[in-house]
């Protein structure tokens, strides 16, 4: 016997609450619809997946299933349904954990079902081992929290740092195939950086303008104007954070700061980019 798809029923008192939890939290959508009839139904599906949802009363007095959806990227879901459904998180099963079994878990309820979410070790696509420029080999499936090294661009006679951070312990190839992308293009990245300080400069609102003036005051026996510290500033770090490690909504920072002394100051104005490089917002942190 050979068979193709297992298709359940569930029987709620109320379907909105069905359409709540699979359309608008697990963005299912619906296919087969009599939602208007006397006896509403409909036919939801994502993927393979499919389920029928019925209105009935009498049966769902009776019928409070379990069911368990199988993804390979448990963090993503959680952060979702997390952010935008907090009130259908099981209280005993919150927050994403890894169980005895192997599986990393949460589960969520809505009153008619329980719903507990797995990710299993083998759903996990990753590669063996990949090449990243300035870094070399890494191994998706077993990652280090943080990288360092030091790169220098040509004709620039200044060395700068280079570190990579990850939240978790895995990636998929595609992710890795963004960072190996963005270190490829560091140099391009500088300079769109450099119109966009001198933008932010230029409008005299943004963080820019108070980061020179403040250079202003603590050089002043340099005897420097605002373009010769604009000019000065060069790039002295940039850290990805390809998973979001601090939650920080950015896939990059760069760090850009005057050398005083022959050493880079350490007050300094940061640009943080998104994937493709481009800057999303700028900071002054020390």
């Amino acid at each position: 016997m050979h068979f193709t798809k297992l298709v359940p029923s569930l029987f709620y008192a109320d379907i909105q609450i069905a359409l709540k939890t699979f359309i608008h939290c697990l963005e299912f959508t619906i296919g087969h619809n009599e939602l208007h009839t006397s006896n509403p139904f409909c036919v939801v599906g994502k993927d393979d997946l499919s389920i029928m949802l019925f209105e009935n009363a009498e049966y769902a007095e009776n019928d409070h299933p379990e069911i368990r959806l199988v993804t390979n990227n448990i963090n993503e879901v959680y952060e979702k349904v997390a952010s935008k459904f907090p009130g259908l998180l099981h209280p005993n099963l919150k927050e994403v954990t890894l169980r005895p079994w192997g599986a990393k878990e949460f589960a969520i309820i809505d009153g008619q079902i329980g719903i507990r979410v797995q990710e299993w070790p083998n759903q996990v696509k990753t590669i063996q081992e990949y090449m990243l420029p300035y870094f070399g080999p890494i191994d998706p499936a077993n990652l280090n929290w943080y990288y360092h090294t030091q790169i220098a661009f040509p004709d620039h006679d200044y060395v700068i740092g280079l570190d990579l951070n990850f939240k978790n312990k895995q990636i998929e190839a595609g992710m890795a195939n963004d960072i190996a992308n963005f270190l490829s293009n560091l140099e391009e990245f500088d300079k769109r950086n450099h119109l966009a300080i001198e933008k932010d400069f230029a409008d005299q609102v943004g963080e820019t303008f108070g980061y020179i003036q403040f250079l202003l005051e603590e050089l002043e026996e340099m005897e420097l104007n605002e373009k010769q510290l604009l000019q000065k500033l060069r790039l002295v770090r940039v850290g990805l954070y390809p998973d979001d490690k601090y939650d920080g909504g950015y896939f990059a920072a760069f760090d850009y700061s005057v050398d005083i002394d022959g050493q880079p100051c350490n007050q300094v104005l940061v640009i943080k980019t998104g994937k493709e490089g481009m800057p999303i917002e700028t900071d002054w942190e020390s």
